[in-house]
């Protein structure tokens, strides 16, 4: 049996980007997204995978901000091509580059849930709703990667998602929620798992050097800038495989990485490289933090709450990010 922690942002835009390939009315249509979904869920039982948990994750860590406005902001553009096209190819399929990433109207998605939610119910489960963020008090929802990865670490579990930041946290392994749709759709009889063990063998990385990985290439949490193993990349080859070749033979040790990085970022100081890099480090260690909800404490909440929370304010913040992100 194959136990895993649903990041249920990724599945619920993976099924109705998916719907939407085969025509916008299907992706608009509750039955379709239903039934579908119900479906999906059930094939997933009768070939022994069990969902542990199921969160609804929206990116809300306040080190993501940049990210999550990036994002939404590209969602909007892509809206508007959807509206100029809903009159015209309503029930054929969709045009080409106009599904990924688009942000379909809010009923797509709570289609979905509502399948997820009957399917549950029947488990005697339930989604985990995400609560308000003290730091963020637009934001309607807390939960985080790091969320799902701690209790995906804590229950030895995969996490089914499309969002391969998860590559990075101590987890048992990845069920990518495009294959594994794809298994479905073409009624498979075996689940493409990604054990994380196997990852970092045929990689020929460990766990620093995969982390040192995310701290070069970028991550949610935010980028020094280009590298500069990545000066004069080859237009067909991907930066990650740039990275990864680069970070291959050196040493497995935090120091040799550090003064590696100071010469991938030659403009930033010695003090700057080892904050940026003991950040990441914070965010993908599932052990640096509470459980939820005490883990959405963050700098700005005074120290009462902590203390309200039985946990100490300086175990779980080793430095204020506004320090980080500033340094140069």
């Amino acid at each position: 049996m194959i136990r895993v922690v649903v990041d249920g942002c990724a599945l619920e835009s993976k099924i109705v980007s998916n719907a939407a390939k085969v025509s916008l009315a299907s992706c608009c249509s509750y039955e379709y997204l239903f039934k579908y979904t119900f479906d999906f869920l059930n094939w997933m039982k009768s070939m022994n995978i069990c969902i542990e948990q199921y969160y609804d994750d929206m990116m809300s860590d306040m080190d993501k901000v940049k990210t999550d406005l990036r994002r939404k902001k590209g969602r909007v553009n892509r809206s508007a091509k959807l509206i100029a096209t809903l009159n015209e190819n309503y029930e054929q399929k969709t045009p080409k580059n106009l599904v990924e990433g688009t942000g379909y109207p809010r009923m797509c998605h709570q289609s979905v849930r509502s399948a997820v939610d009957a399917f549950l119910r029947m488990e005697k489960k339930r989604r985990l709703f995400a609560c308000s963020d003290p730091d963020r008090f637009n934001s309607k929802s807390l939960l985080t990667c790091r969320e799902i990865a701690k209790y995906a670490e804590m229950h030895n579990c995969y996490v089914l998602t499309g969002d391969y930041d998860f590559a990075v946290f101590p987890v048992n392994g990845i069920v990518d929620v495009r294959l594994i749709l794809n298994a479905f759709d073409h009624k498979s009889h075996s689940i493409p798992t990604i054990p994380r063990h196997k990852m970092l063998n045929a990689l020929h990385l460990t766990n620093l050097k995969l982390l040192y990985t995310a701290v070069l290439c970028g991550n949610d949490f935010g980028s020094r800038g280009k590298p500069a193993c990545l000066e004069d990349m080859p237009k067909n080859v991907k930066a990650i495989d740039v990275v990864m070749s680069h970070v291959v033979p050196l040493a497995d040790t935090k120091e040799s990485l550090i003064e590696d990085c100071m010469t991938q970022f030659p403009g930033r100081s010695r003090e700057a490289i080892e904050k940026w890099f003991s950040f990441v480090e914070f965010k993908y260690n599932t052990k640096a933090y509470p459980l939820f909800p005490q883990s959405c404490l963050t700098q700005s909440i005074d120290n009462f709450v902590f203390a309200l929370c039985g946990i100490s304010k300086c175990n779980c913040v080793p430095f204020p990010p506004s320090q980080i992100l500033s340094g140069s």
